[in-house]
């Protein structure tokens, strides 16, 4: 079998390079920097308080577990509402603070797990009684619909 092999041809017309393809992309806004200064406009000010409470949330819960740290936030929004944040314990953290301790010493893990198991308990308990309220409510759609079930035998109630 013969080898066959075609000379490959660049037209430098033709041909451009990454970096020239890149720089023809149309740009981006990307992000803006904004001047500090008091929002006027009261829905602006609304919006931008709910986007950065919650990035500062989100800042301060990687702070915690990156650099195993208790913070604390408390803040109170535009329109006088308070928002919480704290990890891992926010009254624990306020309390010691205020007692004016040097060291934060968290709740015995023996206390939460408490708290877990008996949260879980009335979970399952919850869900039991739903499943048996959801077997009665279809007991009393099938007799609603006139039809029911004696021995093992469908009857039609007219």
């Amino acid at each position: 079998m013969e080898n066959l092999s075609f000379p490959l041809v660049m037209n430098s017309l033709n041909f451009s390079s990454g970096t020239d393809a890149f720089k023809q992309q149309k740009k981006k806004a990307g992000r803006k920097k904004i001047e500090i200064k008091k929002i006027e406009k009261s829905t602006n000010m609304q919006v931008t308080f709910s986007k950065r409470r919650t990035g500062l949330f989100k800042k301060a819960s990687e702070l915690c577990i990156l650099c195993d740290v208790s913070v604390a936030i408390i803040v109170f929004s535009p329109a006088e509402k308070l928002f919480c944040f704290g990890h891992p314990d926010l009254e624990g953290i306020v309390e010691s603070y205020l007692q004016g301790a040097k060291v934060f010493v968290p709740l015995e893990s023996r206390e939460r797990s408490v708290s877990y198991e008996e949260c879980n308990k009335q979970y399952e308990e919850a869900m039991k009684k739903l499943e048996l309220e959801k077997k009665n409510l279809k007991e009393t759609e099938t007799v609603f619909r006139g039809v029911t079930e004696v021995g093992g035998r469908t009857l039609l109630i007219r």
